[in-house]
């Protein structure tokens, strides 16, 4: 369930309709995969409850679901290698690749055990409930042995006083990252890890029909390898989000964020120019079900950023319109359709930022109670602010090899997957995605100046087939 540390798509209005949170998490996993080959690194079925929580061991008041899921699969295109390869360096590897990783969540006795009568008539809510879990898995590169190493992630989140006036939520997120996203010619870890943690404190009138929630979150992230240092950060932001619900299922949203990023190394090697930055964000819009069939988030709103420019006449302050349109559709019970538009602003290792116009679409069904299929497709266009060192140079260059400070992309992605449950505790499951960045930019960046965050002009396809048992 790693997560790039920006790119956070919760949705607006918490227990509104069923269709636009699961929507929300379809917008989520595409959004992930295409803001860089650094994040989204678990399993699609680690981040979807349905998917990793079988029928639980009862310990009191709590519940305890562990598993465990090997995989057997192939990656295309292991450092996402440009598809225009410089002189002297390698090509395009790929590799065979096997996955173990183990799972185990703990959380308090959830809704649907007391709705299944395991509670006691007229039982209160609790004043204090939590979800928490550790996973991780271990990868064997066949091709590259060098990177064999382990990936981890560990999250709590604790509810004090839920369904009150005034309740809080105290959570803390943690993730280790290490697959490659660069050329193979340096044994430095592309280890990743980042961690967020925060409080929430919601106030809301009786019914929820009117909720105010405030919070804060402070975030770390972390390259283990000498040479991406220059990328490691502090960031705090704060929030302030407003619902009024004028439906039962339906409410107008205003949330806004102000965040503080900071690169706190010194030192390093740096071959593209990164600032300390403030960015703005406000917007508005409506969450919730339309009919009984379709349900619809749309925000509308703006987002700025503000840089501590240190090179003379390098100027990265951005101010733009953003916004979000998501439509769900359950075609039935259990099969639904998902489509969106969103327009966001990113922080970006290359150019401080990205802004992204990204169109997405999505399915997912279980037939038989045995089977699910799952498939999403999106396609972004992606343009960076100006990409030169820290003196102010470029650091990219156009195909013909003349020096280019601008990057606009067109990245695609494509996700396929399916699984076969042969009980509530046992499935076979299958997943191939496909991963394309089409771009003019090329990195001219100088041998021993450093090495780049985001790779520019690649493709890549992954497939896994698994067996995973869960409880």
């Amino acid at each position: 369930m790693s997560r790039h540390p920006d790119a956070e798509a919760r949705g607006p209005v918490r227990g509104f309709s069923k269709g636009s949170g699961v929507a929300a998490t379809v917008a989520l996993g595409l959004a992930v995969m295409l803001v860089g080959p650094t994040t989204a690194e678990a399993q699609g079925w680690l981040a979807d409850r349905t998917r990793t929580e079988g029928p639980g061991i009862r310990a009191g008041d709590l519940e305890i679901h562990p598993g465990v899921g090997i995989e057997v699969g192939y990656d295309s295109n292991l450092y996402y290698t440009s598809d225009t390869v410089a002189p002297g360096f390698p090509g395009r590897v790929d590799s065979a690749i096997l996955r173990v990783t183990p799972h185990i969540l703990v959380s308090t006795r959830g809704v649907a055990r007391r709705a299944g009568g395991e509670g006691d008539e007229g039982e209160a809510q609790p004043s204090v409930t939590f979800r928490g879990g550790v996973w991780g898995s271990y990868y064997e590169f066949f091709a590259d042995e060098r990177r064999r190493n382990v990936s981890l992630d560990a999250g709590l989140r604790l509810n004090i006083l839920p369904g009150r006036t005034v309740s809080f939520s105290l959570f803390d997120d943690f993730s280790r990252g290490i697959r490659p996203f660069t050329d193979n010619t340096t044994e430095t870890s592309t280890a990743r890890d980042q961690n967020r943690a925060g409080l929430d404190v919601l106030f809301q009138s009786d019914g929820g029909i009117f909720q105010v929630r405030t919070g804060y979150k402070f975030g770390l992230d972390y390259f283990e390898g000498e040479e991406f240092r220059y990328g490691n950060t502090f960031a705090h932001s704060v929030e302030l989000q407003e619902t009024f619900r004028f439906l039962p299922q339906t409410g107008i949203v205003h949330l806004t964020t102000i965040g503080f990023r900071d690169y706190f190394e010194t030192g390093v090697v740096t071959p593209t120019a990164v600032q300390d930055n403030v960015t703005v964000s406000s917007s508005i819009g409506l969450n919730g079900a339309i009919t009984p069939e379709v349900s619809l988030v749309a925000m509308v709103g703006y987002t700025g950023g503000f840089y501590d420019s240190r090179i003379a006449g390098y100027d990265q302050d951005y101010e733009s319109a953003t916004g979000s349109l998501q439509v769900t559709w359950r075609l039935m019970e259990n099969a639904q359709l998902v489509a969106g538009y969103n327009r966001s602003f990113q922080p970006s290792f290359i150019g401080n930022y990205f802004s992204l116009d990204r169109g997405h679409l999505g399915f997912q069904a279980t037939f038989a109670g045995s089977f699910m299929f799952g498939a999403t497709a999106g396609a972004g266009f992606v343009d960076f602010g100006q990409i030169v060192d820290a003196t102010g140079m470029p650091v990219g260059a156009d195909s013909r090899g003349m020096p280019l400070t601008n990057r606009q992309d067109v990245r695609v992605d494509a996700n396929l997957f399916g699984e076969y449950r042969f009980n509530e505790w046992l499935g076979l499951n299958a997943t191939v995605t496909y991963l394309g960045d089409f771009t003019d930019f090329q990195y001219s960046v100088p041998i021993g100046a450093g090495r780049v965050l985001d790779p520019a002009g690649y493709n890549k396809v992954e497939a896994w087939l698994g067996v995973r048992a869960f409880y």
